[in-house]
């Protein structure tokens, strides 16, 4: 096989009258700092079944920056139920105790009439086994509706751990 190069199948019977479940994936990571995945999947477990998943996803770290991007479609028999997620992400660090993270996330489903957009901030410091972070997330139209009520969130999280 390639270097840095991995790959898994999957196969799950649903009985004697459907065809079940399969998928495959692969994921390359033979450059430094670049790591590269796809996968797909479909599922027939039942005779009123049909869905594909597509998921791609690419990450690539230089010095103290990693950036990543992914997408996931997710398409079912049923065409009100397709999906396409889509994000991006930034994080730095500054120092050995110090980084930041910056995402943001869309969310488009079928038959709606707005995309779910997600965006999040994350600062974590760490010193000896102690880290302590901060994010806040905000979140429009999580109803899939640009008029809805109470369809825009906002989430503050501080966070201490300890290992010992």
């Amino acid at each position: 096989m390639v270097d840095g190069l991995s790959a898994g199948v999957s196969y799950a019977s649903a009985g004697e009258n459907d065809d079940g479940s399969t998928a495959f994936g692969a994921t390359y990571a033979g450059v430094e700092g670049l790591s590269v995945s796809f996968g797909k999947g479909n599922n027939q477990a039942t005779a009123a079944t049909d869905i594909d998943q597509t998921v791609m996803k690419a990450s690539y770290a230089y010095g103290p920056v990693t950036v990543a991007v992914s997408n996931s479609d997710y398409d079912h028999k049923d065409g009100t139920k397709d999906q396409e997620v889509r994000s991006y992400s930034l994080a730095y660090t500054l120092t050995d105790s110090i980084s930041v993270k910056y995402g943001e996330e869309t969310i488009e489903k079928a038959g709606t009439t707005s995309d779910i957009e997600v965006e999040g901030v994350t600062a974590s410091y760490t010193s000896g086994g102690m880290t302590i972070g901060l994010t806040s997330i905000e979140a429009t139209n999580v109803d899939h509706s640009a008029t809805g009520t109470d369809n825009d969130n906002e989430f503050w999280k501080v966070s201490l751990s300890f290992a010992f």
